[in-house]
């Protein structure tokens, strides 16, 4: 039921995303993950209130398995990031990644939220560690190009639009492939 949740999420449906993880949650009770994506949904579906609770069940549930999940301070991040509490968002993507120093997307809202802080070094930093461990990330090598763009460095402001450039043009390439096996 979380897949299909997410997969819901993933195209706008959002009633739909709920009652997955509804009953995702129902199914595992003690699935702190499953809160946190439950939460992301009713904020989604604007239930501000209803999101703000569930997400302080997720956090919850999440500390009190003694290993907090990452995945939930990363879900959580995002959603002060979305109310523009971005030092609040910033504290938590360090908890995610102090729990999974690998997470590209911790890394990503961490530099998403440093740059709307105007602290443009660690928003560089987070952003290129969020390449070093997922290379194709499109978002990352967007606020590249802002940073570089603003410090009007050209040179690298150039790289980041060609790798972005590459990046579009495989994308594109296998969209295309696809489409040629769903013909056959």
């Amino acid at each position: 039921m979380g897949g299909l949740g997410k997969l819901y999420l993933g195209h706008h449906k959002e009633a739909d995303a709920v009652r997955c993880f509804r009953e995702a949650f129902r199914l595992s009770p003690r699935n702190s993950v499953y809160v946190a994506e439950l939460a992301r949904s009713l904020e989604k579906s604007d239930q501000p209130d209803s999101a703000g609770r569930t997400y302080a069940e997720a956090l919850r549930l999440s500390e009190q398995g003694g290993k907090p999940d990452p995945i939930v301070y990363t879900i959580y991040a995002g959603f002060l990031a979305n109310q523009d509490r971005f030092s609040d968002a910033v504290n938590f993507y360090t908890k995610a990644l102090a729990a999974d120093p690998h997470s590209a997307d911790a890394f990503q809202g961490r530099a998403a939220a440093c740059e709307k802080l105007g602290d443009m070094i660690r928003a560089e930093s987070d952003a290129l560690a969020a390449l070093r461990e997922s290379p194709r990330r499109r978002d990352s090598r967007q606020l590249l190009l802002r940073v570089y763009r603003a410090a009007d460095d050209n040179r690298k402001a150039q790289e980041q639009a060609d790798e972005l450039g590459k990046i579009v043009e495989q994308e594109q390439s296998e969209l295309a492939r696809g489409r040629r096996c769903a013909r056959r």
